[in-house]
């Protein structure tokens, strides 16, 4: 029994055997021979700066070479396939469905298009995203409002609303009519006659709006209103607009001092020779009382 412990622990040759009572408390090794003494491992001294320095150095240098021989290599393999693909690639002419130019593109390019089921082709990315604008901003053609309209539906002349498409083509149509059988039959009475007073039908440069009869020479002017203008027929919204087209007439003839006769034939549900004579009656009499004197 030695000083460490109740088992005994010796070193024979070069066998060594450790109590394990010894623990985690003494890791002492004895020897059969004291007088020679154990071993020491000699300290290693630490690496200098410099040397630290030079092999950071040798390994940026490495692989600072290793990564321009990669992006070269890359490079030329690049140069290489499109050489390849030029040589052996064919090319197709195309139409830009955005700018209508023509362009060329590869095989593969158009084969790939089809693969996705692209219809259009676009010689830039720049055509592609204008392409993909639906609606522009444009202005109202009779009231100059702006607003946007898609572009399948541009005309040369763009309106904000059916009224104001309405209101234009009514001004400025050179062919056609919008009038009444009694409008017509009320105008061949009147040329019949005072076929020497000068009339004007559906006249719109004396006061910018449509006027139904109008006589220069008389300053007169007669509008038949039919049921439109007193019922909403085609809405409240509708009849708000008659109603404030028909005060703009009012209003337009008062400035001109031109007398503004307005004939109701509301009442008139059907027009028959009766009915035509009625209405006939009240305009000549309209005329004969403004200075109109029959010719017949």
């Amino acid at each position: 029994m030695n000083d460490l412990g109740s088992i005994k622990t010796r070193i024979f040759s070069n066998i060594r055997i450790l109590s394990p009572v010894l623990g985690s408390e003494s890791r002492e090794i004895l020897y059969d021979r004291p007088e020679h003494p154990p071993p020491t491992t000699p300290k290693r001294k630490p690496p200098s700066t410099k040397l630290i320095f030079s092999l950071v150095r040798r390994e940026c240098i490495l692989l600072t070479a290793f990564g321009v021989i990669c992006m070269i290599w890359r490079r030329v393999g690049e140069l290489i396939l499109i050489f390849q693909l030029n040589t052996t690639m064919q090319y197709h002419t195309l139409k830009c469905a955005y700018c209508h130019q023509k362009f060329q593109r590869s095989s593969r390019a158009v084969a790939s298009s089809r693969t996705k089921k692209t219809i259009n082709t676009f010689c830039s990315d720049n055509c592609a995203a204008n392409f993909q604008v639906t609606s522009v901003e444009v202005s109202c053609k009779q009231c100059t409002k702006k607003f946007k309209k898609r572009l399948c539906q541009l005309r040369e002349n763009n309106f904000c609303s059916l009224s104001c498409n309405a209101t234009y083509r009514n001004l400025h149509k050179t062919v056609g009519n919008r009038r009444s059988l009694l409008e017509v039959y009320l105008e061949a009475q009147i040329r019949l006659k005072f076929p020497h007073l000068t009339l004007l039908c559906n006249d719109k440069t004396t006061i910018d709006s449509e006027l139904d009869f109008f006589f220069p020479e008389l300053q007169l002017a007669i509008e038949l209103n039919g049921i439109l203008h007193f019922e909403p027929i085609y809405g409240a919204k509708k009849l708000g607009q008659i109603q404030s087209n028909d005060d703009k007439k009012a209003f337009l003839c008062g400035q001109k001092q031109i007398d503004l006769a307005i004939i109701d034939s509301s009442s008139c549900k059907y027009l028959n020779q009766a009915a035509k004579e009625k209405y006939w009656i009240l305009v000549e009499e309209v005329i004969r009382k403004s200075g109109g004197e029959s010719g017949i």
